[in-house]
């Protein structure tokens, strides 16, 4: 990716940019024999399908929530055991838990994780900040910015089950 980025800063004419990326990431995360590079996927998309509508209706449910799954990341990554003291409060817990533990197949210090979100407020980045410098580990934040009637595009373009309400976006 960051060979991919150099290319663009310098100007560099890229016929395919999305194919490129695609297969710089193939080659980072599965071709090289001697990496060994693995990496974990979360997505908040996916953490709260079907809970969604419910979860934002009401805000300090939302935080709790967020800061639950945000807790559980910093938990696995230092492998610490689970606390379960937030599980009692909220509705969907147990569930976005389950699927939160699905999300990571390799666990251990050399691997990367990618999580997907639109972390639109500063402190929902900084937390994850903080647990990078806890857990002594690196931290990179990509953003990507989209107009909103892009984003409602995309959004319907998606499978039925997968779209977000136009409230989240």
């Amino acid at each position: 990716l960051v060979q991919i980025l150099q290319l663009i800063f310098n100007h560099q004419q890229i016929f395919d940019l999305k194919f490129l990326c695609i297969k710089k990431l193939y080659e980072i995360l599965f071709e090289k024999k001697d990496l060994k590079y693995k990496y974990n996927y979360v997505s908040f998309d996916n953490l709260f399908l079907n809970y969604e509508n419910d979860i934002i209706e009401n805000e300090s449910n939302w935080k709790s929530y967020r800061s639950l799954i945000a807790d559980e990341i910093e938990n696995i990554i230092l492998s610490k055991s689970i606390n379960n003291s937030n599980l009692l409060n909220l509705k969907y817990s147990s569930e976005i838990l389950h699927r939160l533990y699905q999300s990571f197949r390799y666990l251990n210090h050399e691997n990367i994780l990618f999580i997907e979100d639109n972390f639109y407020y500063s402190s929902m980045r900084h937390r994850y900040r903080q647990i990078a410098q806890h857990a002594q580990i690196g931290f990179v934040s990509i953003h990507l910015y989209s107009n909103l009637s892009i984003a409602i595009q995309r959004n319907q373009k998606r499978e039925e089950s997968k779209r977000i309400s136009n409230i989240s976006i």
